[in-house]
């Protein structure tokens, strides 16, 4: 006769190691939420120093958007949306109130 069930010895080595990794994740979490708690201060240098090695100049600024002029002259228009950086290009009709 076959038995198709796990041993006792099978079902206590997989809660063992079903243990183990939730154990791991205990102190791999707050470690990964450390990492993605960037400071502000760090996030806006990483993206101006990106900029510039774009060849982007500010030319003016609020909280959640920015007006740029690229090297070429056109102007540009950063902004986030949905916690993502999207650069466009400025539509004049909008900006010439």
């Amino acid at each position: 006769m076959k038995n198709d069930g796990f041993t006792l010895l099978e079902a206590l080595i997989s809660l063992l190691i079903a243990a183990l990794v939730l154990t791991s994740l205990q102190f791999v979490v707050p470690f990964l939420k450390q990492i993605s708690d960037a400071p502000k201060a760090t996030v806006l240098q990483t993206i101006t120093h990106q900029l510039e090695t774009q060849k982007y100049t500010i030319t003016s600024a609020r909280l959640t958007s920015a007006r740029l002029k690229s090297y070429e002259g056109k102007d540009m228009y950063l902004e986030v949306k949905n916690n993502k950086l999207q650069l466009t290009k400025v539509n004049f009709q909008i900006y010439c109130i």
